[in-house]
């Protein structure tokens, strides 16, 4: 479970500062797969940053059972001046895993040849996303955050890649953003509903899903 309690969330400067989250104060149960509603710029990603513990409150209490990923796509989990097994070897230390199967993992994964001695930044930057992809997936977490779209997947091992996610996020709880409940339509079975600073959850997708088109016609502006 993920409990809110009057959480206040805000982001800009001055004038153009505005509010994510007013004072929410709910429960968001394990096991489901959650939408996360919201037109563009209703915050969605400064949501999801939050719910996944990269950002704290402005104010209140964001508490967690289980362990939480990044977001999918984030990428600054990673030490740029380590090696992919220093790398591996931080989540033996954070998440009690075997370094040097987390390090097989991501090769596996990312299609990527792995030199011994070679630092992460020494890789090109298609090669870093696929690396990064494979470390995210070579743990079991118990909640993932997708913020619109999933990453790509290397093309040698994309059908792998593809499995992994979906045995991940079948043994886990996942909330995924988007402004469109027809993109996340038969996989999501639960929603919240984020609107000018209102965080709702509602049991069912549908429930959801009718809440936000009354609020958000047409799902708002143009896809982001």
């Amino acid at each position: 479970m993920i409990e809110l309690h009057g959480v206040w969330k805000s982001y800009g400067k001055g004038r153009k500062r505005r509010d994510v989250l007013a004072g929410a104060t709910l429960d968001l149960p394990a096991g489901r797969k959650i939408a996360l509603l919201g037109a563009v710029g209703a915050g969605k990603s400064t949501a999801i940053r939050l719910l996944s513990a990269l950002e704290p409150p402005d104010l209140g209490v964001v508490r967690a059972a289980g362990q939480r990923c990044w977001p999918m796509n984030y990428p600054q989990f990673v030490e740029r001046a380590a090696t992919v097994l220093q790398n591996a070897l931080m989540f033996e230390h954070l998440f009690g895993v075997s370094g040097h199967e987390v390090a097989e993992i991501t090769a596996e994964l990312s299609g990527v040849k792995i030199g011994k001695f070679k630092p992460f930044k020494g890789y090109t930057p298609l090669e870093r996303r696929y690396l990064m992809l494979g470390l995210t997936l070579s743990v079991q977490f118990d909640w993932y955050f997708v913020d619109d779209l999933l990453p790509p997947a290397p093309p040698d091992t994309g059908v792998l890649v593809d499995e992994t996610i979906q045995a991940r996020f079948n043994q886990a709880s996942v909330i995924w953003a988007t402004r469109d409940p027809a993109f996340v339509a038969g996989y999501c079975d639960a929603g919240l509903v984020l609107h000018r600073g209102a965080l709702t959850f509602y049991d069912t997708f549908e429930a959801a899903s009718e809440a936000y088109s009354r609020l958000v016609p047409n799902g708002g502006a143009k896809r982001r």
